[in-house]
């Protein structure tokens, strides 16, 4: 497949009534909040409490899928490059890994980088002692765990079967209905695949208006703490209108001058505060802290992956771990149509590599920097953040927090304002052309979404977060959603997996990853063509034998 020149699509080639059906979902759901507010909640306590039933499910899944991705990685399939032999990637490994980044961790994972430990001590895991020594000790490891590996492989459960059935196999499809359909070579119903990829559609598009309804109010916050105005629904409301306009203009310049640069310069942001951070804080204790709890998680990492809790009962991995790979189910979709736009050129190790080192590197330099400097504050009795937490929240503690890490009560929160602001920003328009490829009736490389399909997505996108918030209802309710109907996903997903796995059974005699030497597009149609042969040949012999026997 070679790279061809970046073209849009044509409004013809796009399935407009699943747009309009997405909408009358969304205005439906709407009504039934204002009707029945009380029935909403049963639905997403209902989903909630069946996540937590399936904790063991939930736990394992991430473990497991570790496991098999870095297998892949290490394999000769790890070796195929994206887009063919001599395909050249269209960005820098760098901006590749940065907008991996900004996009794979919303901005709840940053405001969480300041307060995960604040849950962990007061409810702590092993039947530890809460606010102890000990839960203390621990917490960050813990946060580096639930935020590592585990979590970011998840970013991988759909994109290595999409890719493969993209790039390898060289199928249009990048829609969940149609790579099933593509990947079991059963004759499958067209409703049943339609289905598929409308819940693909509301998973991406419910799981990313949560991002949006969690970054809001600590970018309102932010705007209040630095102008003095009162924190009210209209300045949240005018926060959602300026943020629109922001991942609608980035939209508008296409991935390369948009999500890039936004990534860019939002990961340029974060080290600068991460440097004044460490530089201006408890630099000893900060560096100590990260050492000894990463030593920590490596130690005990299948004890914390595995703790459903069944014998202390307190809850910690149903509240804790089970929120952080639900709040990751809800990128799973999103993902999986993200890297196959951003991975041409690429080696699947090199994308499964980016997704299960160089990410959580990240991660861990951000929770180890902003957390060590939180408890240490706390436990020297220069703050109280977690009276703050358990009394007003988790915004004014994070706010709290970023005003005591040094820059100042000012500048540090002009920079977490800004690093929230774009974090959200390069969500929304990554999430935007995934959304518009997601209603494309074929998907190809070169083929970017018409910016008009992008915009009516950027438009949902803001307008559901607005309309709720003027309702005044918790955008928790989206997220349940998004995560019953994420079952769906992750059921079809295992499939997938299974289909995988026959394929590369199919394809094991493929040598991978010999550059110009070999065109991987002729090697399968040479199988296929040497399989065909073989048939013939022995249907042939048949009949000779048949005939000889009369």
């Amino acid at each position: 497949m070679q790279e061809t020149k970046v073209k849009s699509a044509r409004t013809k080639d796009y399935e407009m009534w699943m747009v309009v059906l997405i909408i009358a979902v969304v205005i439906a759901l709407v009504i039934w909040l204002l009707v029945s507010p009380n029935a909403m909640v049963a639905i997403a306590d209902a989903g909630t409490a069946f996540a937590k039933n399936a904790t063991w499910l939930f736990l394992m899944i991430p473990l497991v899928m570790v496991g098999v991705a870095l297998a892949i990685a290490f394999s000769p399939v790890g070796k195929i490059r994206m887009g063919g032999p001599n395909a050249t990637p269209k960005y820098s490994f760098y901006s590749y890994w940065a907008m991996l980044w900004c996009a794979g961790f919303g901005s709840a994972t940053v405001v969480l980088s300041f307060l995960d430990w604040v849950d962990i001590v007061q409810n702590p895991p092993f039947g530890l002692e809460p606010l102890s020594l000990e839960s203390y000790r621990i917490s960050n490891a813990l946060s580096m765990f639930e935020w590592g590996f585990t979590t970011c492989s998840l970013n991988l459960f759909l994109a290595i079967p999409f890719c493969y059935c993209f790039y390898v196999r060289k199928k249009n499809a990048a829609r969940l209905g149609d790579v099933f359909a593509t990947m079991s070579k059963r004759n499958i119903p067209d409703w049943f695949i339609k289905v598929l990829n409308v819940i693909f559609i509301f998973v991406v598009l419910g799981g990313m208006t949560c991002t949006l309804g969690y970054g809001v109010p600590k970018i309102t916050a932010c705007v209040c703490e630095l102008t003095g105005a009162s924190n009210t629904n209209v300045v949240n409301v005018v926060v959602i209108v300026i943020m629109a306009i922001i991942f609608t203009g980035s939209a508008s310049l296409g991935i390369q001058k948009g999500v890039q640069n936004l990534s860019k310069i939002n990961m340029w942001l974060l080290y600068a505060f991460l440097i004044a951070a460490l530089l201006l804080g408890p630099t000893r204790f900060v560096l100590d802290n990260i050492v000894n709890s990463f030593g920590i998680m490596l130690d005990d990492f299948f004890t914390i992956g595995t703790n459903t809790d069944p014998f202390y009962e307190s809850g910690y991995a149903q509240s804790n771990t089970l929120f952080c790979y639900c709040y990751s189910w809800a990128y799973v979709a999103m993902m999986a149509g993200f890297m196959i736009t951003i991975s041409y050129g690429r080696t699947f190790r090199e994308m499964i590599l980016s997704c299960l080192v160089c990410i959580p590197v990240g991660v861990w330099v951000m929770f180890g920097i902003n957390g060590s400097v939180g408890m240490y504050n706390q436990m020297n009795g220069k703050a109280d953040y977690i009276s703050v937490y358990n009394e007003s929240g988790s915004t004014a503690a994070a706010i709290e927090v970023v005003q005591d890490m040094g820059m100042g009560p000012v500048l540090g929160v002009v920079i977490f304002g800004l690093m929230m602001i774009i974090f959200v920003a390069t969500a929304m328009d990554g999430t935007s052309v995934v959304l518009a490829q997601a209603t494309m009736k074929k998907v190809a490389v070169g083929k970017e979404p018409l910016f008009s399909m992008k915009f009516i997505w950027c438009v949902i996108l803001a307008v559901i977060p607005l309309v709720m918030d003027m309702l005044g209802a918790e955008l928790w309710l989206f997220e349940a959603i998004a995560n019953i109907t994420g079952w769906p996903v992750m059921i079809i997903g295992i499939f997938l997996w299974i289909f995988l796995a026959r394929w590369l059974k199919e394809d094991k005699g493929i040598e991978y990853g010999r550059g110009s030497k070999m065109d991987l597009d002729s090697e399968l149609g040479q199988k296929a063509a040497l399989e065909t042969t073989q048939r013939e040949e022995a249907e042939a012999a048949s009949g000779e034998a048949a005939e000889a026997s009369k």
